[in-house]
């Protein structure tokens, strides 16, 4: 279904980018924040409800989709280390929040590992392996 699409220029500073000044600028008004906090759910272009996300908001949608809920829960920060038993290259991955990811994990340890340098993006996705206090390695001889 075709859906009616504008583009519309802002000026280039950064107040521009904020809600409020975005949808006031596609109304024709001054491209600043209206003072108060009005949601653009509720009254924004047109006087309509209004969607207002980003690209990468939307490429979440899209990484979300392809691995499933379950492991798209399942998001952290990882970092490149050597492995902690054999020093071998790897991917640390750390999760914050509840452990209902390390559940997660621990029914299916596949993770999938998004990096981002500006407009590029790549994936890998893999099996993890868990080390730590309640997930002792088998070669690790870490007492603990």
């Amino acid at each position: 279904m075709p859906v009616p699409t504008r583009i519309v220029a802002v000026p280039h500073r950064f107040i521009s980018g904020e809600g409020g000044a975005l949808v006031r600028g596609m109304n024709g008004e001054a491209n600043i924040p209206p003072g108060r906090k009005v949601r653009s759910s509720d009254f924004g272009v047109n006087g309509l409800p209004t969607l207002l996300s980003n690209a990468e908001t939307f490429s979440q949608l899209a990484i979300a989709a392809r691995v499933g809920p379950a492991r798209y829960a399942t998001v952290g920060t990882a970092g490149l280390i050597p492995h902690p038993t054999t020093g071998a290259p790897g991917v640390a991955w750390v999760a914050a929040g509840s452990t209902r990811k390390l559940a997660h994990l621990r029914a299916d340890p596949t993770i999938a590992v998004v990096v981002r340098a500006g407009w590029r993006w790549t994936a890998v996705e893999g099996r993890a392996e868990l080390i730590g206090p309640d997930d002792p390695h088998p070669r690790s001889t870490a007492s603990g």
